[in-house]
């Protein structure tokens, strides 16, 4: 009986692993979505930059913003950069 419990409880691991995969795709494609329909600048790259940091979040890789686009979201937009600098583990 132990040997079932254990099969059903990897299962469910199995399912509940797609069942994420699923749902952070979902999750990048509304960022994407978001970032191409919205009119304002700063807004777009966030969410670009939302849906990059999920993208190497979904293949457990930390990334930290920085640089321009930092300070452009800092400075509400005050300072303007063109392009979206991150940081990833060595």
């Amino acid at each position: 009986m132990l040997y079932r419990a254990t099969e059903t409880a990897s299962s469910r691991r199995n399912q509940d692993a797609g069942e994420d995969i699923v749902n952070s795709s979902e999750r990048l494609r509304e960022l994407i979505k978001k970032a191409t329909l919205n009119q304002d600048k700063l807004e777009r790259q966030i969410y670009l930059a939302a849906a990059i940091s999920s993208a190497f979040e979904k293949k457990g890789i930390q990334s930290v913003l920085v640089g321009g686009a930092v300070v452009e979201y800092y400075t509400a937009g005050e300072y303007t950069t063109v392009d979206i600098d991150m940081v990833l583990p060595p």
